[in-house]
């Protein structure tokens, strides 16, 4: 892990470009970054290594309330955030930081864990893979899609926002549920029929999960 913050850096090619010496990559600094440039610069080390991959890890999210950066918006809200996008963005593992620059095993963090272990009772994360080409979010929205085409699909929404779902190649019926994830508590909505663009609302900090 290098402290520099800007995973594109030539300080970070010191492991990207190494896979015989590092056989996973840890970019738990990229957490200091927020907003969509936390997912698309995490996406650009994918890509980066996508002829040779290996398990991308974040060992530190950083972000808590009590924390030292809370002027540049390294929140609780952002941890949380962030844990999500790296759990949708195909993190081989991500852990919350320590307090106070992080949350802990806090009562927020395990309920973001248990949300995720709920979703891993349908499908398994590794089984998933970024798919932000299937959808379309309102201006001023931000979420982000995980999914396995015609079996799962799980949208993260950082804000209230309405997405459009691309299911256009599967006319099937789909389950759906969702979960504020601070609370880890589910509830189960009406199915949805694919072979079409489905229009999903979502509420800030809340998984929607999609599947057959």
């Amino acid at each position: 892990m290098w402290d520099n913050w800007d995973v594109k850096t030539a300080t970070h090619k010191r492991t990207l470009d190494h896979p015989a010496r590092y056989r996973f990559i840890d970019i738990s600094q990229n957490s200091q970054l927020a907003g969509p440039v936390n997912w698309s610069n995490a996406q650009y080390v994918f890509d980066y290594i996508k002829d040779k991959p290996r398990p991308v890890n974040s060992t530190k999210i950083y972000g808590s309330d009590s924390g030292s950066w809370l002027d540049r918006g390294i929140t609780t809200e952002h941890a949380i955030n962030t844990f999500f996008r790296n759990i949708t963005g195909g993190f081989a593992s991500s852990r919350f930081h320590r307090p106070p620059s992080g949350l802990g095993l806090s009562e927020i963090s395990i309920n973001c864990i248990k949300t995720v272990r709920d979703i891993e009772k349908i499908t398994k994360m590794w089984e998933m893979k970024p798919s932000m080409h299937l959808i379309g979010v309102e201006e001023g929205g931000e979420a982000y899609l995980s999914a396995r085409e015609g079996i799962c699909y799980i949208l993260y929404f950082v804000t209230d926002c309405n997405v459009r779902l691309d299911l256009k190649e599967h006319d099937k019926r789909f389950r759906i549920m969702s979960a504020d994830v601070e609370k880890a508590e589910w509830e189960k909505k009406e199915s949805v029929r694919g072979g079409s663009v489905v229009e999903l609302n979502g509420k800030k900090r809340s998984v929607i999960v999609l599947y057959k």
